[in-house]
């Protein structure tokens, strides 16, 4: 409320921007440019090296996903799952809507695989109309000259990442 009344004129036009460009600004972003190519990761000796002119903003997020910290394993995550996911799940089930669950290219540099499984997948794969690609799908995808940073394929990674997940996509919803 403080930021609105600092300066309502300026929130207002904002506003009104996006509401009237906002849908060109989402739909003509073609992601960002920067790549990671070049980037080494030796997992025994736990570093990173770095392209030359890569930004700190891209360092950190390689960092956080190469190198992620181990979350305690507290069921919190599969129960959240179950809420939130079988929540919508169940708002579904009446319909001849498909659910799909990928796992999205993950970082620019391949990890090692979950010491645990998605638990709240494996519960709901039977699911009539929901279908789960195999985790490996994407794997592909994560390499440093596709990705931006840590978390975000790079313009080229969102191009190919597109293409690859409409024809998964269309694998999935033709007749059987």
């Amino acid at each position: 409320m403080q930021s609105f009344l600092a300066d309502i004129p300026s929130r207002v036009d904002r506003t009104r921007d996006w509401r009237e460009n906002g849908a060109g600004y989402v739909e003509g972003y073609g992601g960002k440019p920067e790549t990671l190519a070049g980037l080494t990761v030796d997992r025994e000796k736990h570093t990173i090296d770095f392209p030359p002119g890569v930004q700190d903003w891209q360092m950190s997020t390689a960092k956080s996903t190469v190198f992620p910290e181990t979350a305690p394993q507290t069921g919190a995550q599969t129960r959240y799952r179950a809420r939130w996911i079988g929540g919508i799940l169940d708002l579904y089930k009446s319909s001849a809507t498909r659910i799909i669950f990928i796992q999205i290219p993950r970082a620019p540099w391949p990890g090692p695989e979950a010491p645990v499984p998605a638990r709240f997948l494996q519960s709901v794969a039977g699911h009539e109309r929901l279908t789960v690609m195999p985790a490996a799908t994407f794997e592909g995808l994560e390499c440093p000259d596709l990705f931006a940073d840590g978390l975000h394929l790079n313009s080229t990674g969102r191009g190919v990442f597109s293409r690859m997940l409409a024809g998964k996509v269309a694998e999935v919803m033709e007749p059987r």
